[in-house]
């Protein structure tokens, strides 16, 4: 069995592939036979193709990776101001379920002093927030 290489989803990409790679004698390449001076040629001419397809597949694939990068850039850099939406009260909740009871004390690793460090706001509801303590 040989491999196929395509791709049965419209591509949005337009990375030039025309479809499916295939042998042009896959009857070559399960067996020992030596291909013909022609048949040789036409190889070439497939490997070469190949060749230029997949640089045009992997330069699709650096574009869709910096795409990804910055859709995931995006995001994080959104997602925190979604918090800031929160009620004091919720907020406070968040942090209790936070807080390890049982950890031994440690201001750079607790929780509580955490979130305190966060930004005025958060510490303000840590500070009013006496379960927290």
């Amino acid at each position: 069995m040989h491999p196929q290489v395509y791709c049965d989803r419209p591509c949005s990409m337009h990375c030039g592939i025309d479809g499916p790679a295939r042998s042009p004698f896959p009857e070559l390449i399960c067996n020992n036979t030596s291909p013909s001076d022609p048949e040789a040629a036409i190889i070439s001419d497939t490997i070469q193709k190949a060749r230029a397809d997949l640089a045009r597949v992997e330069h699709a694939i650096r574009s869709l990776v910096s795409q990804r990068q910055e859709l995931e850039e995006v995001i994080h850099s959104h997602t925190g101001i979604l918090l800031r939406r929160l009620p004091n009260e919720l907020l406070s909740e968040i942090f209790l379920r936070c807080v390890d009871d049982k950890a031994p004390f440690n201001a750079a690793q607790n929780a509580n002093w955490i979130v305190a460090r966060v930004c005025s706001r958060w510490r303000g509801v840590a500070l009013s927030s006496p379960n927290l303590w």
